[in-house]
């Protein structure tokens, strides 16, 4: 409101007469370079020269002046008017952060944060819906899916080895039925011959039944045989589902008989 400073209007006056005096240098040098060039004693750069600084000395004695009329005219209204509003605006804010937020703002403020975390809520439903999650540890095997393949509800869509639970399903006649859940055996495979695995009997079937035709044993197909279930303890890294493997009794059975 109180206008520019006497010092600064002082100032820019003097910047102006500055300029004034560089302008009238820049004049007499550009008609003595003008006269000089006539008398083809002053080259065409010279010339050159002294019309850019005659056009600087021009525009700054220009910009000196206006700057100088403007400190002389004060502040404008409508800048007056504009740092008004800056003034009642930073007033409201203090005023406000004096006061506190109102009722009606807390609330607003609980609605939107509680909106936010419900939408956030939504948006991690989504995500767990959009990933597939292996129920247990293991490798991948095989992907049945291509790039745009649409997947039903509970469908397949990747084949997971669980290395912690390879076991052998076999068949053992009424003769041999001396086995207990617990009981250690050993598993050959073709593709290691001469090599042993360490297992354990985890499940004997309590019902007879006639011995699978794919599976190959001493006895006649007519025989009853009992399913057990043999969980290996060793070689987990190195078997496949899958391959063809014998479960070696006859150990156990004659310490049984003794």
């Amino acid at each position: 409101m109180n206008g520019p400073r006497k010092e600064d209007i002082s100032a820019a006056r003097s910047q102006l007469e500055l300029a004034e005096a560089q302008l009238s240098l820049a004049k007499l040098k550009h008609r003595r370079t003008e006269e000089l060039f006539a008398k083809k004693t002053s080259t065409e750069q010279d010339l050159d020269q002294a019309n850019t600084e005659l056009r600087v000395a021009t525009a700054t004695a220009e910009s000196q002046r206006e700057a100088l009329v403007k400190l002389e005219n004060g502040t404008r209204p409508e800048e007056l008017a504009e740092a008004r509003a800056q003034l009642e605006e930073v007033r409201q804010i203090w005023l406000m952060r004096q006061n506190g937020s109102r009722a009606e703002e807390i609330v607003e403020s609980v609605a939107a944060v509680d909106s936010a975390a419900a939408a956030k809520e939504a948006i991690q439903r989504q995500i767990d819906e959009l990933t597939i999650k292996s129920p247990v540890d293991g490798s991948v095997e095989a992907i049945d899916l291509r790039p745009g393949d649409l997947v039903g509800a509970n469908a397949p869509v990747i084949s997971v080895m669980d290395l912690a639970q390879l076991w052998v399903r076999a068949y053992v006649p009424e003769n041999r039925l001396t086995l207990q859940v617990g009981d250690p055996v050993e598993v050959t495979v073709d593709s290691f011959p001469g090599e042993r695995f360490k297992a354990r009997i985890t499940f004997v079937s309590r019902q007879a039944e006639f011995t699978p035709g794919n599976v190959q044993t001493p006895e006649e197909r007519s025989k009853q045989v009992f399913r057990i279930k043999v969980t290996l303890d060793s070689g987990r890294d190195r078997l496949r589902p899958g391959m063809a493997a014998d479960v070696w009794l006859a150990e156990k059975v004659e310490r049984r008989k003794k």
